[in-house]
């Protein structure tokens, strides 16, 4: 798949959807399970083959953004688009499923994974972003703006993106 270019905040990444390396998609699978095993909840819950599956089928069908800098993979977001999805309303979502920073060198990821689902929102049209902050405590959307902290997960209705 072919690289674009994409500017958050200030600073611009190659982008790619879908990786044909498979190292670094195994990659992104090791990091997701070393956060995922750590998690006082999900760690019950865990299943080592479906994650592995679930992050193999998302990368082949171009559902994990792959973000560098430098020619370093500094971090991948994961996120699904769906037409008319949601039980209780009619809206095209875009839906966050993870976020990992992939570089420990590079701060403020997770601002940048941000802004980039809220321009997924309005490049594809859709009504609002759900994220998934199921992992950790990332101030991220709150630092970024434009998303609601009313809910569970937290939304951006595409007005605010």
């Amino acid at each position: 798949m072919e690289d674009r270019q994409y500017t958050a905040l200030g600073t611009t990444f190659r982008v790619r959807y879908g990786s044909e390396n498979p190292e670094e998609t195994y990659r992104v699978y090791e990091k997701f399970w070393e956060c995922y095993q750590h998690h006082p909840f999900y760690a019950v819950l865990r299943d080592k083959d479906r994650i592995f599956m679930s992050i193999s089928t998302l990368n082949h069908h171009g559902q994990i953004a792959y973000f560098y800098h430098e020619d370093k993979l500094i971090g991948a977001v994961a996120f699904t688009i769906q037409r008319d999805a949601l039980w209780w309303c009619r809206a095209d979502i875009v839906e966050e499923l993870f976020v990992l920073a992939m570089d420990d060198t590079f701060h403020g990821f997770g601002r940048v994974a941000a802004q980039f689902l809220k321009d997924m929102c309005a490049a594809n049209d859709c009504d609002l972003v759900l994220t998934g902050t199921a992992l950790g405590s990332n101030n991220s959307y709150r630092k970024v703006g434009g998303y609601s902290f009313e809910y569970p997960s937290f939304v951006c209705l595409r007005r605010d993106c």
